[in-house]
């Protein structure tokens, strides 16, 4: 099949077709999945094929019906399960755990040395500027088999984690590496990538022998690209949730830049400076779980001795007997989604924050905790303005753009939630699906 639905993007659930051909390697469709056809039957990617033997014509990319074995109510669960235990097994083979080990030995020595792993790369389906980071930012220590808490009642344990602390001395994961096999899609990664709170660097092992693994492979393979690879196959990717593209997209500073009031009215400020640079997030949990996460968020700040200059917690009571706050309340809940009401239809919280441009720092650690808390912790739906202050004014346009510049998406969260339920509602239709289609896997 050469077009599919995305299940969940910024236009809402089934509101994004894409056509295979758009989708730039397996690692990129597992950042878009999942995949469905217009009767909710999931599919899955497929890249272009080897040369054939005899015509030497490839294949082109498509998408094929997800191979489902599970006839379970509870098919989520069964899949995690399956595919946990199978990341287990492989993770004992040789090839696998001397990469795991030497990749160790080598960031681990880059961390006591004082250096930097660079990351950068560009997503024009997201904004017109690059998105960089330090792999290495404030680390102080490399772990494997670090154990993650996820919203799907697995803990999921990466190959390598990225480890640094807090003021108060509490370790925190601020990346983390995984070594797989051609970038196999999965369930399990694609529901990871979803609840992140930091960069994860994926590296394909599959075309290496275990004599190849050694230190100059770990600076090779850590910082390849395009251009550097000899046969022009990047094997690594980062993978970086929504709710982090504010922190890591270099925006120009004058698209920041608040308006001054002169004697004319409002004018943009170009040429003068300020002091600092800031941003908002909207955020809208759900009703049960809204003081909870207010005194969480308060909690990491004051460990992180921020104050409201640096960071302001701005609850909002939507009063639906005022028209302004309607009004507000329905403006910043399009920036968040369009079923916003959904999560909390009586409140929700503007953060205000310094941007994190040093991309380093207490800020900078509270940026990535608070993105852990929406994805992975609390159901939230999440919107992003790139300066404080700014209107919605086109609802149905889901990026920020100034001029013909586009500057960042408007909604940064990606519900884990939706997509469980949509996975355990597939035997049902396949059920369906098998009563009234016949016909074979169209390519």
């Amino acid at each position: 099949m050469k077009k599919c639905f995305r299940f969940f993007s910024h236009k809402g659930i089934m509101k994004e077709e894409i056509e295979a051909t758009q989708i730039k390697s397996t690692a990129d469709a597992r950042k878009l999945a999942p995949f469905v056809d217009e009767n909710k039957i999931p599919y899955i990617w497929v890249n272009w094929s080897r040369p054939h033997e005899i015509t030497g014509k490839k294949t082109r990319p498509h998408f094929r019906k997800y191979p489902l074995k599970s006839r379970n109510k509870n098919a989520s669960k069964i899949l995690l399960k399956s595919e946990i235990e199978e990341k287990k097994q492989k993770s004992e083979s040789l090839i696998h755990k001397k990469s795991r080990l030497m990749l160790t030995e080598f960031l681990q020595s880059q961390v006591n040395n004082g250096k930097e792993l660079i990351w950068a790369f560009k997503d024009e389906r997201v904004s017109n500027f690059p998105i960089t980071g330090n792999l290495l930012s404030m680390v102080t220590k490399v772990e494997t088999h670090y154990k993650y808490k996820t919203p799907f009642d697995f803990e999921y344990e990466f190959d390598i984690a990225l480890i640094g602390e807090y003021a108060s001395g509490q370790s925190f994961p601020l990346g983390a590496i995984e070594l797989e096999y051609t970038h196999k899609f999965g369930i399990s990664k694609l529901l990871i990538t979803k609840c992140l709170g930091f960069p994860l660097l994926s590296i394909d092992i599959s075309n290496y022998s275990i004599d190849d693994i050694n230190l100059d492979w770990c600076k090779k393979v850590i910082n390849e690209t395009t251009k550097s690879s000899e046969d022009s196959l990047r094997r690594n990717y980062v993978y970086i949730h929504n709710s982090l593209y504010p922190v890591y997209v270099n925006l120009p500073r004058h698209y920041r830049e608040e308006p001054i009031q002169t004697d004319l009215g409002f004018e943009e400020r170009t040429h003068q400076k300020t002091n600092s640079l800031k941003h908002q997030y909207v955020v809208f949990c759900k009703e049960e779980q809204h003081e909870k996460f207010h005194h969480t968020i308060r909690r990491y700040k004051e460990i992180l001795g921020l104050s409201d200059k640096d960071v302001l917690i701005q609850p909002n009571k939507i009063n639906y007997d005022n028209e302004q706050s309607l009004k507000a309340a329905r403006n910043e809940g399009s920036i968040a989604g369009h079923n916003w009401a959904d999560f909390n239809s009586h409140r929700y919280f503007r953060i205000i924050m310094k941007v994190p441009t040093k991309k380093t720092g207490d800020l900078y650690l509270f940026h990535l905790i608070l993105a852990r808390l929406c994805n992975a912790h609390f159901e939230t739906l999440s919107g992003y303005k790139y300066k404080k202050g700014i209107s919605n004014r086109n609802i149905d346009n889901e990026f920020w753009y100034s001029n013909e510049v586009k500057l960042i998406q408007k909604q940064i969260s990606e519900p884990v939630k939706y997509i469980l339920e949509y996975i355990d509602e597939i035997d049902e239709l396949r059920e369906i699906e098998n009563a009234n289609d016949d016909s074979d896997i169209q390519l």
